[in-house]
């Protein structure tokens, strides 16, 4: 019977963990164990006595080279013993005995590890011709478990898992890319969505408010005058001047009124006139030359009762008018002609001899009958040409008669002259026949 080291922590056949790492780990290369081949008893094949296995020190894991392994000082072979009955199987024949412990064969080879062996503490015995030994054929090779395994083994296999764990998730989340990129989605199964109920508020039955609705106020658009400046020719108490104004009122009105004053007043409350149109395109009111400004109000009542108003000024400007000449008569005269000839024929007729005047700077002219101091006074005649011919009567009865003539100016200044007619009938007289 060969020799044989004791074997690790029995197992029931090959730890299939080891099959996977098996060729992962670098180990030295080695032989092949090679098949034993039965050999034939000898006379020089001595049965030995069965001894007693003597424990060995923890085999290193099979990656770390081992030096030869020498039988123990101990285990030395016993005496001989009988042959085995028949039933007992018998054994296979060596080359040449087993040396004596601790004294190597020259022809047997050192005990090695076997590589890939999946229990680290087997071994077997390489004998003379390069036959191979190991364990019986009844008794396979047994191993540990993954928890008896060496630490670095079991770190080694938990790193080649968790780097297949990362492998395997990056190609799901490049697959996820690249489907999510495409807009294809391979599996259409929907995924399940936690959602969760929102409860619905009961409705509250609330009174809705009114809008309230907007009032629309009215507005002075425009108010103007014709002109900014009363020009007046006099200051005193009375004198007037005529201005226009225009205006227009845009939105809803109950009252539209119009005053003067020295300062912006409530048309409405003293009106200088009321219930005025919203447009206006001139409205007449005097200026009072006796004010040396006034500001002309225009006011609008709306439907809220509020009064609205627009303003404008007017300035007095003080222009004396030119001095006006005073008229003058430059000729007046009778025409004695054959007018007269009446007096000649009939001394108790009305002769009608024909009068020329001239005057200058009047505007009215005036010839009365008889020395008056003023021909408007008594006048026979008015509202003649400031130059201008008139028949006058003349009483034959009488030696002579004087006449008035008076022209007057836009200023109201009057100027008289006089002419004497004498009777042409009488020869004393101072007429063409005297």
């Amino acid at each position: 019977m060969s020799e044989q080291h004791p074997p690790g922590t029995p197992a029931e056949g090959p730890d299939p963990f080891d099959e996977l790492l098996k060729g992962l780990v670098e180990e030295p290369a080695a032989p092949q164990p090679v098949a034993p081949e039965p050999s034939v008893p000898s006379s020089a094949d001595v049965p030995t006595v069965a001894f007693t296995p003597v424990e060995t020190p923890p085999v290193v894991p099979p990656s770390v080279e081992q030096s030869p392994v020498t039988a123990p000082p101990l285990d030395e072979p016993t005496v001989a013993f009988a042959p085995p009955a028949a039933s007992d199987a018998p054994t296979t024949a060596f080359p040449e005995p087993i040396p004596a412990a601790g004294t190597p064969s020259s022809g047997l080879a050192p005990t090695v590890v076997m590589p890939g062996s999946l229990d680290p503490t087997a071994a077997t015995t390489v004998l003379a011709g390069g036959a191979g030994g190991g364990l019986p054929p009844s008794e396979p090779p047994r191993g540990g478990g993954f928890r008896d395994w060496d630490p670095r083994r079991k770190a080694l296999f938990i790193t080649l898992i968790a780097a297949a764990g990362v492998l395997l998730i990056a190609l799901i989340v490049l697959l996820v890319v690249v489907l999510g990129g495409s807009g294809k989605d391979p599996d259409p199964d929907p995924t399940p969505t936690r959602t969760s109920a929102t409860p619905t508020p009961t409705p509250t039955r609330s009174t809705p408010t009114p809008t309230p609705t907007p009032t629309i106020k009215p507005a002075i658009q425009s108010f103007s005058v014709d002109t900014n400046t009363a020009v007046c020719a006099d200051t005193a108490a009375g004198t007037t001047v005529m201005l226009h104004f225009a205006w227009t009122v845009v939105g809803p009105t109950t009252q539209i009124a119009i005053a003067s004053g020295a300062n912006a007043v409530d048309a409405i409350a003293s009106p200088f006139q009321n219930n005025l149109p919203a447009t206006e395109t001139r409205f007449p009111m005097p200026f009072g030359c006796n004010n040396a400004q006034l500001t002309y109000s225009l006011t609008a009542a709306g439907p809220d009762g509020q009064h609205y108003s627009g303003v404008v000024t007017v300035v007095r400007q003080y222009t004396p008018p030119a001095p006006v000449p005073n008229p003058t008569i430059s000729s007046f005269n009778v025409v004695y002609d054959a007018a007269f000839d009446t007096c000649t024929t009939d001394p108790l007729s009305i002769a009608n001899p024909t009068f020329n005047w001239a005057t200058n700077n009047s505007t009215e002219v005036a010839i009365a009958v008889d020395h008056l101091a003023s021909a408007f006074d008594g006048a026979y005649t008015t509202g003649l040409p400031s130059t201008g011919s008139a028949t006058m009567p003349f009483d034959c009865t009488l030696d002579e008669r004087q006449y008035t003539v008076s022209a007057k100016n836009s200023a109201g200044v009057v100027v008289t002259e006089y002419v004497t007619v004498f009777n042409p009938a009488d020869p004393g007289g101072d007429g063409p026949n005297a």
